[in-house]
């Protein structure tokens, strides 16, 4: 736990202070570090057995969209992606028949690595290119980790019915509900602070569909390292495993929250 601790406070200081700089710049780079971590990560669990040539190659594809993204534009974030998805197609058609592989799960690894982290990371970079894109990215933070230490201590303490255990043994219904609990007191308590005279009822809902997504997105990174026979997809974070590990909610919950923002549904 003390691990857990510090390590949460250190990453967590890094993540905001880049946030609160409000720079651009130095935002993209983080993320685009992070991302180039996250999908070595990935590779590394999904991608067992081949040549190591082949990690680079699908984490510089998978970047692709974040590096669109240092535009601030979603149509070059959508024609990095269109050209990532193309070029990793370009990488089955190379590798085919001369690995004793099955070319379409590894074409579907490529893919589901350059869709979890490379355009879920990019969206991180499209918010901070809004207006008050500082002030979302704080709330973002701020739900998914709410949510995610809610449900933690609330499944550890209380919880007793399984959420999903085929996927993620440890998950626990009351955990879910413990983790959107928390998530929405924060907002509520938070929201007004950082956006003034704003709707609480949309702010709420927000909340509660953000923090769902969240758990989504660690459900989905829990099938790619069960299916991969790994506990953590890696180990740089200590008590908390690897990148992915840490930022999985915000990943998933990161596209929605840009598309609602600049929907002008909030």
């Amino acid at each position: 736990m003390k691990k857990r601790i510090v390590t949460s406070l250190l990453f967590g200081t890094l993540w905001l202070g880049a946030i609160c700089l409000n720079s651009f710049h130095i935002f993209w780079l983080l993320v685009l570090i992070l991302s180039a971590l996250g999908l070595y990560e990935f590779f590394t669990i999904s991608l067992k057995g081949l040549e190591l040539v082949y990690r680079p190659l699908g984490i510089a594809i998978g970047l692709l969209p974040v590096i669109g993204s240092f535009s601030g534009r979603p149509d070059l974030v959508l024609g990095s992606f269109v050209l990532a998805l193309f070029l990793a197609a370009l990488l089955i058609i190379r590798i085919y028949g001369t690995n004793k592989i099955n070319e379409f799960i590894f074409l579907a690894k490529i893919c589901s690595g350059l869709c979890f982290v490379g355009l879920t990371s990019s969206h991180l970079i499209l918010l901070m290119a809004e207006t008050d894109g500082m002030r979302w990215l704080l709330l973002l933070t701020l739900i998914t980790t709410a949510s995610d230490t809610g449900a933690y201590f609330t499944g550890t303490y209380l919880g007793r019915h399984k959420l999903c255990p085929a996927i993620s043994p440890g998950k626990t219904v009351e955990g879910f509900a413990g983790g959107l609990v928390s998530a929405l007191f924060v907002t509520l308590l938070c929201g007004p602070l950082l956006f003034g005279n704003i709707n609480l009822t949309e702010l709420a809902i927000l909340s509660l569909v953000l923090s769902c997504l969240g758990v989504a997105g660690d459900m989905t990174e829990s099938i790619f390292k069960r299916s991969s026979l790994v506990k953590d997809s890696g180990s740089i974070l200590p008590g908390h495993g690897g990148i992915l590990d840490r930022v999985d909610s915000i990943l998933a919950a990161a596209p929605a929250l840009y598309y609602v923002v600049t929907s002008g549904m909030v």
